[in-house]
């Protein structure tokens, strides 16, 4: 939107804004001057938010609280002042004191019209009886219970609840009432509350604030105890419970870790680890020996030859022998289970080495008693058996070793699932241990809180009677009222302005038909125009004058423009070509040019009507015109060309009907008229009808140079407007332009 053209909106339209303004100025003055005389009271309440806390066990707030906690327990008192609830404790002070009190803070008057003395002395009881619930409060502070049908309590209201509350409204102590005129916020960052109370009555204002004070104080304080006991109670049921389940999960430990007989499972598995290691280095041991005792008994037998049936000879014979190899493998393995248990296997040793000596013993003396023996082979033979007894000794000691070693690996394994198990034990003992000594913190918070509950509000700074009223604010409200209407009345004439798709003024024209101007022509207040006198003579009329001008820049450009047939259509009709073609015509005629007009606009042939007014004799009646059925020959021989009373203007007029051009003229030659037309006058102008509804000028554009497109500034452009003007511009050099008609004279300058 053109910001001159709304500009010029806005100063045509000065003095109903300016009406506007001061009447809204003027109304607000008025209005606020008659309660602009108030009071204002105020109390400060320390609330101790910002105090450190580190009494309370609590390392986070021993610095004092963090600021966005601060302010937001600072918001949960305001809201709280600000509750119906403790609204409604005020409300039945207030009205308690009026109706009590020889000097009542409000009129009574009204009330006592509207109730009779036994309503009003029944209010009061009620009002008196009432305890200091929060439905009692509720119910006297809400204004309207049906708003809240979802609340906990019966809000069935009874008679006496009706008027009780119509009583709070007529004095003012509704809640709506009295919350309009309190203010309560947080000074600055300091740790008060500051609450302002206005009204008419100076008294009225310190007592409601010193009033709301204490009610706040003692309810906060009543609901702060109560929370703390119940806080207590239920942290004292919850460490019993988590208590109960941290001894039930020590207890299945205790009693996991007897049934599996594990004291240390740490400690315990390492050792079973350091046995099976050194049981291992024995087997190790052992597995060595016996494939070298193997070799040298093979050795002793490749010398003896026969010795093996010998020495078993002396083993079969010899059951002592035998014995004492029996209690040597006991021993062996008496000793690797003792290893395997980590207790000392040295007695066992030393046992197996005397029962080999005792062995060694017994197979020399068999060996010597045997005659049939040499001594290098006797010698053999207790080598060999010998040997043989270290082999088996070393077969048993490996086969115990092997036995003790899977039953220690056994128990390895065994340890890390019951490893596994303990962990998952300790680990939920771990989280019930934590939840019970959370539990308890929160307990020891609670029973802090509950023996530390008379609140730390506290009424730092009470109400005082104001000494004067406060400054009256009718001016600013007065002024701020006007400026209001101003831009209320700049914004609806904005808005008008951008939904209007009027031409109104040629910068929009040109903008909205993507167009060239040839020019414009300003609104004339005359409906019939002489114009003889218009152009001979200077008038007093700006209108005429100005609209005289610029006719005269349209005329200069078709001299311009070496122009010789113009045609001259609109999109919508009556948008004044009959009018421009013949004030152009005569425009020209005043320079001494000849100019032709042609009606032929068929469908509205307004110029034959028009300048068969300006002859003495009836154009319609005496001369031929285009359209005539008689006409047979009308642009060859015949030139059906009619002089009106303007010297220098001829025209040939049209009979009407509803055929088209191209059905007129078809079978006459239309152009050879014109050529010949041109060589008798300068100017021949031609009249299409309108584009919207008619398809002539489309066809009438082949017989003109260029074309020319009215448009009224009262039209506004609509989608068939959008089609003819995209064919207008699809002629491209052959349109001269747009020419805009009836502009106010204001939009010309």
């Amino acid at each position: 939107m053109d910001f001159s053209y709304f500009l010029r909106l806005v100063l045509d339209r000065k003095w109903l804004i300016i009406l506007a303004t001061v009447l809204a100025a003027g109304t607000t003055y008025f209005i606020t001057k008659e309660s602009s005389v108030v009071y204002k009271s105020e109390a400060r309440l320390s609330t101790g938010i910002t105090q450190s806390n580190s009494a309370a066990g609590n390392v986070e707030q021993a610095g004092g609280v963090r600021p966005w906690e601060a302010q937001q327990q600072f918001s949960n008192l305001i809201e709280i002042m600000n509750s119906r609830t403790v609204i409604g404790l005020l409300s039945r002070k207030l009205i308690l004191h009026d109706l009590t009190d020889n000097d009542p803070f409000r009129d009574l008057a009204e009330l006592k019209a509207t109730f009779s003395p036994s309503d009003i002395q029944e209010a009061q009881n009620l009002f008196e009886s009432r305890s200091a619930t929060e439905k009692d409060a509720f119910s006297l502070a809400n204004d309207s219970l049906a708003e809240n049908p979802y609340s906990s309590f019966d809000l069935q209201e009874t008679e006496e609840e009706a008027m009780m509350k119509e009583m709070l409204a007529m004095l003012g102590y509704d809640y709506k009432s009295l919350r309009s005129d309190l203010r309560v916020y947080r000074v600055g960052e300091t740790d008060l509350l500051k609450m302002e109370f206005f009204s008419e009555n100076k008294y009225l204002s310190a007592y409601v604030v010193n009033t709301l004070s204490e009610e706040f104080i003692s309810y906060y304080s009543r609901t702060q105890a109560e929370r703390s006991d119940n806080s207590v109670d239920f942290f004292t049921k919850l460490a019993f419970d988590k208590k109960k389940e941290l001894d039930r999960l020590n207890g299945d430990l205790k009693q996991y870790k007897l049934d599996r007989q594990i004291i240390n499972i740490e400690d315990q598995s390492t050792s079973r680890i350091a046995q099976i290691h050194e049981l291992e280095l024995r087997r190790e041991q052992e597995n060595k020996k016996i494939p070298s005792s193997r070799q040298a008994i093979n050795a002793i037998d490749r010398e003896l030859g026969e010795i093996e049936k010998s020495a078993a000879t002396l083993q079969a014979n010899n059951q002592k022998v035998q014995a004492v190899r029996d209690e040597i493998s006991t021993l062996t393995n008496q000793a690797v289970s003792a290893t395997a248990q980590g207790l000392d296997d040295a007695p066992y040793q030393s046992q197996i080495d005397e029962k080999r000596r005792e062995l060694n013993g017994l197979i020399t003396d068999i060996a010597s008693n045997d005659g049939t023996l040499s001594a290098s082979e006797q010698d053999l033979i207790s080598q060999r058996l010998s040997l043989e007894i270290e082999m088996e000794i070393a077969q048993v000691s490996v086969r115990s070793i092997d036995g003790e070693l899977g039953r220690l690996r056994g128990k390895v394994v065994n340890f890390v699932t019951d490893d596994a198990e303990i962990q998952a034990m300790e680990r939920e003992i771990q989280v019930a241990q934590e939840e019970y000594l959370g539990v308890v913190e929160k307990l020891n918070t609670a029973k802090y809180m509950s023996l530390s509950s008379s609140s730390q509000l506290a009424l730092r700074e009470p109400g005082q009677v104001a000494d004067k009223a406060e400054p009256s604010k009718t001016l600013f409200l007065s002024a701020f009222a006007g400026m209001l209407a101003f831009a209320f009345c700049v914004m609806v004439i904005f808005a008008l302005a951008y939904l209007d798709m009027s031409l109104k003024t040629p910068d929009r024209f040109e903008r909205m038909t993507d167009m060239p101007l040839i020019g414009y022509l300003n609104r004339l207040k005359f409906a019939n125009l002489d114009l003889e006198i218009f152009f001979n003579h200077r008038s007093q009329d700006a209108e005429l004058e100005t609209f005289k001008q610029l006719l005269r820049k349209i005329r200069y450009q078709l001299e311009q423009k070496n122009v010789k047939r113009l045609l001259v259509t609109s999109t919508k009709e009556n948008e004044g070509k009959s009018f421009l073609i013949i004030s152009l015509a005569y425009s020209l005629s005043l320079n001494n040019k000849k100019v032709l007009i042609i009606d032929t606009n068929f469908k509205n042939n307004t110029l034959t009507q028009m300048l068969s007014r300006m002859q003495d004799e009836n154009l319609l009646s005496n001369t031929k015109l285009i359209g005539d059925a008689n006409l047979e020959d009308e642009f060859t021989t015949s030139r059906p060309i009619s002089r009106t009373t303007h010297s220098g203007i001829d025209i040939i007029g049209s009979k009407g009907g509803y055929n088209s051009p191209s059905e007129i003229f078809a079978g006459k030659n239309f152009n050879k008229l014109l050529d010949q037309l041109e060589l008798t006058y300068d100017y021949i102008f031609l009249e299409g009808s309108s584009m919207n509804n008619y398809s002539d000028t489309q066809e009438l554009v082949e017989y003109s140079d260029h074309v020319i497109a009215v448009f009224s500034a009262d039209s506004e452009l609509q989608e068939q407007d959008k089609q003819s003007l995209a064919f207008l511009r699809e002629l491209e050099d052959k349109l001269l332009g747009g020419v805009l008609n009836r502009v106010e004279l204001k939009y010309t300058a």
